[in-house]
């Protein structure tokens, strides 16, 4: 059972990467509910009062169908004969990777890989890459791309936007990057 300090200074501040329009995420200086499990977040209380968690589900996924204008699938994370876990992490990767070799590499040192490292693992992971490309064909352009910046840049704009309106609400928000 995680032990949460009953008073927590945790001011925010804002991280950007190399320029304004990428990244830009709010992260707690020093310790705070940003450095806990997820199930170690659910004893968080704010003032005596027990809290949820709310979290936008395949944030960046979403935006990327939003921008090509195409529905997003029910399952991002669902692919045939992979194991969803594994699915999650490609993605994510092939969508902040800078190259495709970069993302292959990544993909294939992941420990769910078939002999992570390894050469099956390398081929393994661009067979992965592939059925990726084909299941997220709207969104295909942006894999390999860096796009993962950009798209922290648009999601840390929703929370600032999220917390500015329950600040005016007079409710206190704690950000988690894509969940309060």
């Amino acid at each position: 059972s995680a032990t949460i300090s009953p008073a927590v200074d945790a001011p925010l501040r804002r991280i950007f990467n190399r320029n304004m329009s990428r990244g830009g995420r709010f992260y707690a200086i020093g310790s705070s509910w940003q450095n806990i499990k997820a199930e170690a977040r659910k004893a968080v209380m704010i003032g005596g009062e027990p809290t949820v968690e709310l979290d936008f589900k395949t944030l960046h996924p979403a935006i990327l169908y939003a921008e090509a204008g195409a529905p997003l699938p029910a399952d991002c994370y669902a692919l045939d004969d992979w194991p969803r876990g594994l699915v999650k992490i490609a993605l994510l990767t092939v969508i902040n990777a800078p190259t495709i070799h970069k993302a292959r590499h990544a993909i294939a040192h992941v420990d769910a890989m078939p002999a992570p490292g390894s050469q099956d693992a390398l081929r393994a992971a661009d067979q992965l890459i592939d059925e990726l490309k084909r299941l997220h064909a709207p969104i295909a352009r942006a894999f390999h791309s860096d796009a993962g910046a950009r798209l922290m840049a648009i999601d840390a704009g929703i929370a600032e936007a999220v917390m500015l309106d329950m600040i005016r609400q007079g409710v206190v928000v704690l950000p988690v990057h894509d969940s309060f």
